[in-house]
């Protein structure tokens, strides 16, 4: 019987695994778990995702690039060809693939061809090829693990560059409002910190203790950013994880753990500053928010937005050519006159409107799958360690990629670097998954 591509639990013997071809045969052997290429791939999850380079740096060391040169290295050194024909059988996989044409696809039509241009180019050169070295490089549980433990640490690197003073602040109709400068605005920063803090949640009922401990402290540095940022929208998304993960996904976490985390929330509410309690105030009182009555605000954005979709429901306005048609909008109103051109705001819409429904429909291609598949195989009986190892990762990213929508729900993200590492998580767990006891009990085929 060959060997499977990716490690993940022993699989019984069967006719499908049998019959396999005796290429295959000769190559799976190959595809054992590469430890420099998971540890690099979970130093691109830290540091690329929470952009800690740019906060640090200021974008003066091509950090990406490097990363991009050692994976290429790694690669071709570990049969990654087999690895990514393995990726490209997922659901995820192809839905990347189908993303990356609704992209450059979009370029001929769009209100401003060069700009789009130029963002396929980067999505080629950078989105793409952190896709393949990622996902090509979690060959086991264990990987994945080592991916979310990274998103905690991610957390905690990004308290402490604002702790030492790389932070500032933003002073708007909002108030003031704290950011990273270079790296991430103060809702970007919240979206991405309230989806990591799933991790966290994740090391909660795990071990060895210190694992647990740093759970802990992140899940506080979490609270901490997204109250620093004053993000609405990330206050809920984290809202929403820690009371759903505490009441409605008891397999999640200990009862212990529950306990705490809803403790430390309340204890989190009881002394917020007063300013953010006030702006989360405001959710309840959506008739004088601007974001409902000015012309600037998200309600008139995505309404502008939808039109587009309408115009050019095929193709889109180009990639990265939103706020460029919503100025051209103003011109062809005559409102021209202290408009402010706007981004999407919203993860859907702005997909939708930029690569059209195609576009969208790839999108959700590459990251609904882990919820899908997590509601397939929470219940299923594990027939080994390592199956409960992935059932519990599965959770955890499901929970992370449905935290990432409700915050996405207000700010752009289709060229985030977190929805390009949800992709790449994606593409890794379900190749782990279909070749495990769990994916031949869903009849997820290898």
């Amino acid at each position: 019987m060959p060997a499977p591509l990716f490690t993940a639990a022993p699989v019984p013997p069967s006719p499908v695994r049998r019959g396999l071809s005796a290429r295959r045969r000769r190559v799976a052997p190959a595809l054992r778990p590469f430890a420099p290429a998971a540890l690099l791939a979970a130093l691109m999850v830290m540091v690329l995702t929470g952009r800690l380079h740019d906060a640090l740096l200021a974008g003066k060391l091509p950090v990406a690039k490097l990363f991009l040169a050692a994976g290429a290295l790694f690669f071709f050194s570990s049969n990654g060809m087999a690895a990514l024909q393995a990726a490209l059988r997922t659901v995820p996989g192809r839905g990347f693939l189908a993303l990356t044409v609704a992209v450059f696809a979009s370029v001929p039509f769009s209100v401003l061809k060069s700009h789009s241009a130029q963002v396929a180019t980067a999505w080629l050169y950078s989105t793409v090829p952190i896709v393949i070295v990622v996902a090509t490089g979690l060959r086991a549980v264990g990987d994945l693990e080592r991916v979310l433990r990274a998103l905690v640490l991610m957390v905690l690197a990004l308290t402490a560059l604002i702790l030492a003073g790389f932070g500032k602040v933003m002073i708007g109709p909002d108030g003031a409002r704290f950011f990273l400068a270079g790296s991430y605005d103060p809702n970007d920063l919240a979206a991405v910190v309230a989806a990591s803090s799933a991790a966290c949640l994740w090391t909660l009922h795990g071990r060895p203790v210190l694992w647990r401990v740093l759970g802990a402290l992140g899940l506080a540095a979490c609270g901490f950013i997204i109250v620093k940022t004053g993000s609405r929208g990330g206050g809920l998304a984290l809202g929403l994880l820690l009371v759903g993960s505490a009441l409605f996904v008891p397999s999640f976490l200990s009862r212990t753990a529950r306990l705490g985390v809803l403790a430390a929330m309340l204890f989190g509410l009881a002394y917020a500053p007063s300013s953010f309690l006030e702006r989360m105030a405001t959710l309840s009182d959506v008739g004088s928010d601007y974001n409902m009555t000015s012309r600037s605000g998200r309600i008139e954005v995505w309404k502008r937005g939808l039109s587009f979709i309408v115009r050019s429901p095929v193709v889109g306005v180009g990639a990265g050519a939103y706020p460029i048609a919503d100025g051209r909008w103003a011109e062809e109103n005559g409102t021209t006159a202290g408009f402010k051109w706007s981004a999407a705001h919203n993860l859907l819409i702005e997909t939708a409107a930029e690569t059209g429904i195609p576009g969208l429909l790839a999108l959700l291609c590459c990251i609904l799958p882990v919820i899908i598949t997590w509601r397939r195989i929470r219940k299923l009986p594990a027939t080994s360690d390592t199956d409960l190892r992935l059932q519990r990762v599965i959770e955890a990213l499901a929970l992370l990629t449905l935290t990432y929508l409700v915050a996405a729900s207000f700010v752009n993200g289709l060229y985030n670097p977190l929805v390009t590492m949800i992709t790449a998580f994606n593409i890794a767990a379900h190749v782990l998954l279909k070749q495990s006891g769990l994916g031949q009990i869903a009849r997820l085929k290898p």
